[in-house]
């Protein structure tokens, strides 16, 4: 075999790994949405979830977070060091 079939042979398998990965995750994402439809479905219990859904995400998503803080945990900060 020479390297040129081998380099083939390894792409075609990370190929097939990337393949299986976004197939995984596409099942995995209509399941979350086949259960946040059934949620919504539920009486009294769907609209509450929902909106702690939505607080949630709004406090994640729309907090300020500095840029040190960032810079830190990624490693890309020299200046601060982590204990």
């Amino acid at each position: 075999m020479n390297e040129s079939d081998n380099q083939q042979g390894l792409l075609a398998e990370q190929f097939l790994i990337d393949e299986m990965t976004t197939n995984h995750d596409a099942y995995d994402a209509m399941m979350k949405i086949k259960h946040w439809k059934f949620i919504k479905r539920v009486p009294g219990i769907g609209s509450q979830i929902l909106a702690e859904a939505g607080k949630h995400i709004h406090n994640t998503f729309f907090s300020f977070v500095p840029a040190s803080t960032i810079l830190s945990e990624t490693g890309a900060d020299d200046s601060v060091s982590i204990n």
